[in-house]
């Protein structure tokens, strides 16, 4: 899929949304202290493209540009006037991220190349135009950093798995190093030291490596943090003990490396015992998932996307109509020569039908355009333009298909896209009641030819849900067999991601239609909840269907036009409840009505029923039963 180069709509929805709320005021003060202080962060002195990276992994918005702003004022106050290439990267990051939007199917990547480009582009122009001095090295740099950056934040908002929260956390440390108010509070040992009393062993050795890598002192912080977090677990240790473990592991390392710099410490101290005071204050990216839970969610959503694509390519592969502009010539002609007075001895009438269609779309037709010899050119040349008005009239027509067809592709899949970044990052708690029932579903076919046109499948749903779906494509062969296939892989998969069943029988319907492929599959669908035993069975188009309750048979559907007719025709639906030993049968058209009133014992087996039911069949029209019980689980 390509770029959607339009601008995301995210922008006019965020400004209607004015004036802002207090959360929203919070939310936008956030992300602009956020892009100040990442544009602080430095590599062996040297600014580097954190802010960017940031910019270009979160969706475009207005707290995407405050986040911009804050980044630009943070490199001009920290970095002075070598700082105005951190601005131009904000503007130009900004500015490409709204116009990629979120049409990419590999966002990370998208992420990743944006922000490098942006500081390649920006690097080669200050060299040429500028004169710019940066060594080679420090260019690569800060490519390479942009690029990480923005791969890593991106993962840590999606997923905020383990290596990416510990990665954000260490690009904290990274930028807040450079912040000291004075000599002896440097916010990035605070930092270090807060991850290092209350973290994992991962977020403290980054934590020290993020402060060696800062240059801003030369103790090695890494072997530091590493003591403090072992000292951290001594057995007995009280949790004031844990708070100082910073800075004992940081005297330790200085001791151990002859260098005694005490500037560090009161800031290490500080972070411990922020860490004593407030200790889920180093957890803020924190995201409690229940087990299972998230991955099943991920898996619907995956699926869901999954059917939306589907049926955007189903309608790339539907051919653009054509217009027979010779059948509107003739029919022009027909029309002016057959009741002509003239016709007996006109000679012109082989001229007319032979003219060219560009005829059709020449403005400002005269009778000198028509053939010579023609009596009675008033007439022709009244037809030829009623003709120019028709082809103009379904042209219209078919541009207006056309259009349709075109946004619904974009709809479906953007759907699509969007649905399958739900899922990367989704991870809901729901609790499920346990099921009272199993199903006991028997399917039996016969085919009246080589290939069954009929298709039926049974599988469980999101929860508590279990669908039984039975396919009667029209006619007989294979043409019958593609279309029911494909209508039962199409429903299972909607079906299976948890889209509402009326929901995935109405769009299978808009696609049916958009395909001008009316009428050739009909639907029978039986939605059951294993928790109550009680369901709705929807029916668009097929044969009518059997309950049987205590041994009596109730009827349920009647005979309605099939999927694809019109937009107006609705599914209809019928509750049912099949927890007191009640029978569901679903069958195709090949089935009559008068084998099943006829059948004398109607509580033998599922698999017995069927099978009889298909077996006493005598129509030459393929035969599929499906019978449906309930027992206790």
């Amino acid at each position: 899929m390509m770029v959607n180069w339009k601008t995301d709509n995210t922008w006019n929805q965020q400004l209607r949304a004015l004036p802002l709320r207090k959360d929203q005021l919070l939310q936008g003060a956030g992300s602009l202290l956020v892009g100040l202080i990442l544009s602080a962060a430095a590599l062996d002195g040297d600014f580097q493209p954190l802010a960017l990276g940031l910019l270009c992994a979160v969706p475009p918005g207005i707290l995407s540009a405050l986040m911009a702003l804050g980044g630009a004022m943070g490199y001009l106050l920290f970095w002075g006037m070598a700082g105005i290439q951190g601005t131009v990267w904000m503007g130009a990051g900004l500015l490409l991220a709204a116009l990629c939007g979120t049409g990419y199917r590999r966002p990370t990547l998208m992420a990743s190349s944006v922000a490098a480009l942006v500081v390649a582009a920006t690097g080669v122009v200050y060299q040429v135009f500028f004169a710019d001095l940066t060594p080679i090295k420090t260019y690569l740099m800060r490519i390479a950093a942009a690029a990480g950056s923005a791969a890593v934040f991106y993962q840590w908002q999606r997923q905020k798995n383990g290596w990416s929260k510990w990665a954000v956390q260490a690009f904290g440390v990274l930028a807040l190093a450079q912040i000291r108010p004075t000599r002896y509070l440097g916010f990035g040992y605070a930092a270090a030291g807060l991850l290092t009393a209350v973290g994992s062993f991962p977020a403290a050795v980054l934590a020290g490596l993020a402060l060696d890598l800062s240059g801003i002192t030369r103790v090695k912080m890494t072997g530091a943090m590493c003591l403090g977090w072992c000292l951290r677990k001594i057995p007995g240790g009280s949790v004031w003990w844990g708070c100082l473990s910073p800075g004992v592991g940081y005297l330790m390392m200085a001791a151990l490396g002859g260098n005694w710099e005490i500037c560090p410490l009161p800031a290490l101290l500080l972070g411990g015992a922020l860490a004593g005071v407030y200790p889920e204050i180093a957890k803020p990216m924190e995201v409690k998932i229940h087990a299972g839970e998230a991955a099943a969610a991920q898996v619907r959503l995956e699926r869901m996307a999954l059917a939306l694509h589907q049926m955007e390519q189903s309608l790339y592969s539907v051919q653009d109509p054509q217009i027979d502009e010779n059948a509107l010539i003739l029919r022009a002609c027909g029309e002016a020569c057959d009741s002509c007075p003239e016709r007996r001895n006109c000679r012109a009438r082989v001229g007319a039908e032979q003219l060219h269609p560009e005829i059709l779309h020449q403005p400002g037709l005269g009778e000198e355009d028509l053939p010579v010899g023609c009596r009675k050119p008033t007439r022709l040349l009244g037809a030829l333009r009623r003709g120019q008005e028709q082809l103009r009239r379904i042209q219209g027509d078919r541009n207006r298909l056309l259009d349709y067809r075109g946004a619904t592709r974009e709809q479906y899949a953007f759907l699509a896209e969007f649905l399958q970044g739900v899922s990367d990052d989704l991870a809901t708690r729901r609790d499920v009641r346990p099921n009272r029932f199993q199903p006991e579903v028997a399917v039996s076919a016969r085919c009246a030819g080589d290939v069954n046109g009929d298709r039926c499948v049974s599988f469980p749903g999101t929860g508590n849900q279990y669908f039984v779906l039975l396919c009667d494509g029209m006619g007989t062969g294979e043409a019958a067999r593609r279309e029911s296939r494909e209508a039962v892989t199409l429903l299972q998969q909607m079906l299976s991601a948890g889209i509402a069943a009326e929901y995935a029988l109405r769009s299978f319907n808009s696609l049916s239609i958009l395909r001008e492929s009316s009428g050739c599959t009909t639907v029978d669908l039986l939605q059951i909840y294993l928790d109550t035993g009680r369901g709705v069975l929807y029916k668009w188009g097929g044969a009518s269907s059997w309950l049987i309750q205590g041994g009596q048979l109730r009827r349920l559907g009647d005979a309605m036009p099939p999927p694809g007719v019109s937009r107006q025709c609705r599914e209809t639906a019928e509750h049912v409840a099949l927890n007191r030993g009640e029978t569901l049968i679903l069958r195709s058209d090949g089935i009559e009505d008068g084998q099943l009133l006829q059948y004398p014992d109607k509580n033998v087996p599922v698999g017995e029923l069927a099978a009889s039911l298909v077996e006493h069949s005598s129509g030459k029209d393929d035969a599929t039963v499906a019978v449906v019980h309930l027992m206790p689980a």
